[in-house]
């Protein structure tokens, strides 16, 4: 009993003084939940953190395996950039085409958009491989040269030494006038050209596209899978069958829908002569040109022959290029095939007779809007082939530009920072500090239309006569061509400029020496191919070209300028940029949409020219 009177009292006053209260609890409660919290967000920053360097290291990681590529193949280009070089041996070529846009155009119409840069550069040029040979695939029959039959109509691998190369970013879709985002609208109306896209009080965001894919086609060189000279079947060619070969029609035609091909197609209602070649090209990762550069009509079954380093000198035979049709029976200088869609549809009774209201050639020619663009969508890589040209995805930027030494380089404020027409600040204001710099090509009537600049230099192709706002060369290239008298200033643009390319081009001097005449026509500036049966008839710009072929190799004074025979005057056509090219630079920008990051990386090229 003793015993159990003593537990009692004991257990009892263990238990009242042990205990916790309800508010010591929630407190505890309270301060844990709020120590798990503070943990699980360092654990989120520590996590999101790593997240974000796993996103900046992949993204660094492809942009390097793309800057590799880029610089690895301009390291090996086949060419010195000195346009007229190619009369020396056959050497291939280099071409830079640059497009409308600047590096800071977005930023311009929409600081939601400042994260861009220039997109829609083209760089093209010839390359011999490395330790690795350039790979391509082609259709069995053309391997074997025969025509195409059930049995040998797959696909197979081949390699070259050789290869055009060509680097162009393309639009995934605009959101302008087009709500249900179908990828057949590009970019808007190329009328609008400079003028929208540059002009903050004109251009809005969805002027622009707002996602790209950089694409890079390799086509290889190898002329000997031409037939051999003895062959019975189209001697020198390649199978004439190729533009026709199984279904490509049909592919070419379901891969954009509808909206930019209507649902009943043929040959003749594709945007030939410009994009046709699209046909080939989807089945053969060949360098290849038609047989006949002046189809009179847009057969499927025209021949095709694989180009060899020399033919490539010609721009004619590059890819992408096309001589289009003026509507009068002449041709433009081959120029390359831009989109948006080139809208042209022929008649049987004419072919290359453009069908609309316009009454006059010059009216007609405006009709087509050979302006500046992406390059048309038909040359990137679709139906099973789809993205076997993409080097890259989630692009902001695709800049090349070329080493100018003359341009003026200017301090606009004492200790201030040095802008090149490359700065949105530039122009003929302010002390001038030095000279050379990488600009894009053609930039002079860039830095005009945004501030008003008037500067010029070897690599600006701007004149400052408000009716000629070119430089000769342009207009001698066939670069550019304007049906009338271009002022004021700005505006720049109207549809009286139907073709509108700035490009470095190592040229072709065979223009010289062709058998065919290259001249401007009355009326108008720019120079076109005339055919030979208005050779001799009036309308040329210079009555004296009238009859006079290939005036600039003839050996007779055709100018009667008492200047001499053969000089330059006689010349038929100029490179677009008659300079020595000291240097490339290609900037590459990228972006990584789910981490929210984006970085850009520079490969340059220096070229000994002298």
């Amino acid at each position: 009993m003793s015993q159990t009177k003593l537990r009692g009292p004991r257990v009892k006053s263990i238990a009242a003084g042990g205990g916790f209260t309800l508010v010591e609890v929630l407190v505890a409660t309270v301060v844990t939940l709020l120590m798990m919290i503070s943990l699980a967000q360092v654990f989120k920053l520590i996590g999101d953190s790593m997240k974000q360097g796993r996103a900046a290291l992949e993204l660094n990681s492809r942009l390097r395996n793309v800057a590799y590529r880029i610089q690895l193949d301009l390291n090996n280009c086949t060419v010195t950039p000195k346009p007229g070089s190619d009369a020396v041996g056959g050497t291939g070529y280099l071409k830079i085409y640059d497009g409308p846009l600047t590096d800071y155009s977005y930023g311009m119409i929409s600081s939601t958009f400042n994260r861009f840069g220039d997109p829609d550069d083209i760089l093209m040029f010839t390359a011999r491989a490395g330790d690795d040979w350039f790979v391509g695939k082609v259709p069995l029959f053309v391997l074997q040269g025969g025509p195409p039959t059930p049995a040998n109509q797959e696909m197979v691998t081949i390699t070259a030494q050789h290869a055009e190369i060509i680097i162009f970013a393309e639009p995934l879709v605009t959101n302008e006038l087009n709500p249900d985002r179908n990828p057949a609208y590009l970019i808007m109306d190329p009328a609008d050209n400079y003028a929208k896209l540059l002009d903050p009080a004109t251009a809005t965001p969805t002027d622009l596209p707002s996602s790209y894919r950089l694409h890079y086609r390799t086509l290889l060189i190898r002329p000997d899978l031409n037939r051999p000279a003895t062959s019975l079947e189209s001697p020198g060619q390649l199978p004439s069958s190729l533009l026709s070969f199984s279904t490509a029609l049909n592919k070419l035609v379901a891969m954009r829908g509808s909206a930019q091909y209507p649902s009943t197609v043929t040959a003749v209602d594709l945007p030939w002569p410009a994009c046709d070649m699209a046909l080939a090209h989807q089945q053969c990762d060949l360098s290849m040109r038609r047989t006949d550069q002046f189809p009179p009509n847009s057969s499927a079954t025209s021949s095709l022959t694989a180009n060899s380093l020399e033919d490539l000198a010609n721009p004619a035979n590059r890819f992408a290029h096309a001589r289009v049709p003026l509507g009068d029976n002449n041709f433009s200088m081959p120029i390359l095939a831009l989109s948006p869609k080139l809208d042209m549809t022929y008649t049987a009774a004419e072919p290359g007779a453009l069908l609309n209201s316009a009454s006059t050639p010059i009216e007609k020619a405006n009709v087509a809007n050979y302006q500046s663009g992406f390059l048309h969508p038909a040359f990137a890589l679709t139906d099973v082939r789809t993205g076997e040209d993409v080097l890259a995805s989630d692009v902001l930027a695709f800049d090349v530009k070329g080493f100018d030494p003359d341009v003026a380089l200017y301090e606009v404020t004492t200790g201030g920072p040095v802008v090149s027409p490359n700065d949105p600040g530039y122009g003929t204001t302010g002390t001038l500090v030095g000279r050379g710099e990488f600009v894009d090509i053609g930039w002079g009537r860039k830095t005009q239309v945004h501030v008003g600049a008037s500067a010029v230099s070897a690599l600006s192709g701007a004149s400052l006569s408000a009716s000629i706002p070119f430089a000769d060369s342009l207009y001698s290239s066939g670069m550019v061509l304007q049906t009338a008298v271009l002022s004021p200033l700005p505006p720049l643009y109207s549809s009286s400029l139907v073709i509108h390319q700035p490009s470095y081009d190592t040229w072709y001097s065979g223009y010289e020496g062709d058998s065919a005449l290259q001249a401007e026509r009355a009326g108008q500036r720019g120079v076109v191919h005339i055919v030979p049966s208005n050779i001799g008839v009036t309308g040329l710009a210079q009555s004296w070209r009238a009859s006079a072929v290939d005036a600039g190799t003839d050996g007779i004074d055709n100018s009667g300028s008492g200047s001499g025979v053969d000089d330059l005057s006689e010349l038929e056509t100029s490179a677009p940029f008659p300079m020595d090219l000291r240097g490339v630079k290609v900037t590459i920008r990228m972006e990584d949409t789910s981490a929210r990051t984006f970085n850009q990386m520079t490969v340059t090229k220096e070229f000994v020219t002298q």
